[in-house]
């Protein structure tokens, strides 16, 4: 009798452990990573680097964290992030190559389908950065019979895809002239044009089609 207690009190209690290492694991937090290249190093707060596979996840505490994924031949990426208690948290992120072998390396179809969302992530958050800095954006481009004003590529800045220039682009006449013309135009709608990079250049077709692309 005795016995079958004991047997019945070590079942018990080894259910009791299991429900415990179940709860704890189902309540923990993770951040699991959807990475290109396939394999990568992530530090996290700056501290000790340990290499990844693309889909893996590791424990991490709640709170804010900086993250850092680097690998041999891309430019290493770093984003702060919000890892929310007792969840699965998800960071998504395409290294840009810095070789021709890492290019090669990122057109393999499973870097491909990192790549694209990636992409389309920073471009909105590219956009919203440009709509919340450069309010002028809504109001262009403006258009007169002898130039045209747009946004456009920094020429300060061409590794900084949230910094935008106006461009003047004109037909023909004097430089200056056409500069003093337009900048007018921009103080008359609220603006001072010497808080913009400005890029003026002279084009037979600165009136046709449509300028760039830039957020509304």
């Amino acid at each position: 009798m005795k016995k079958r207690k004991l047997v019945i009190f070590i079942a018990l209690l080894l259910t009791i452990i299991s429900l415990a290492i179940y709860i704890y694991i189902a309540s923990g937090t993770y951040l699991k990573f959807t990475v290109a290249p396939q394999e990568v190093y992530v530090s996290i707060d700056n501290k000790d680097k340990k290499q990844i596979n693309n889909k893996d996840s590791i424990n991490i505490e709640p709170g804010k964290h900086s993250i850092t994924i680097s690998q041999d031949e891309f430019k290493s990426y770093t984003e702060e992030i919000e890892i929310t208690k007792s969840k699965t948290n998800t960071i998504l992120v395409a290294l840009t190559p810095l070789t021709d072998n890492a290019r090669n390396i990122m057109k393999s179809k499973e870097n491909i389908k990192v790549i694209e969302p990636f992409e389309a992530i920073i471009t909105a958050k590219n956009a919203k950065i440009i709509k919340e800095n450069y309010s002028i954006i809504k109001d262009l481009p403006v258009k007169s019979f002898r130039y045209q004003i747009y946004g456009c590529k920094s020429e300060k800045y061409p590794d900084d895809s949230t910094k935008v220039a106006l461009c003047i682009s004109y037909t023909d006449g004097n430089e200056d002239d056409i500069k003093q013309t337009a900048f007018n135009r921009l103080e008359k709608m609220g603006y001072n044009p010497s808080d913009y990079e400005i890029i003026i250049k002279e084009s037979p077709d600165a009136l046709k089609g449509e300028p760039e692309n830039m957020p509304k």
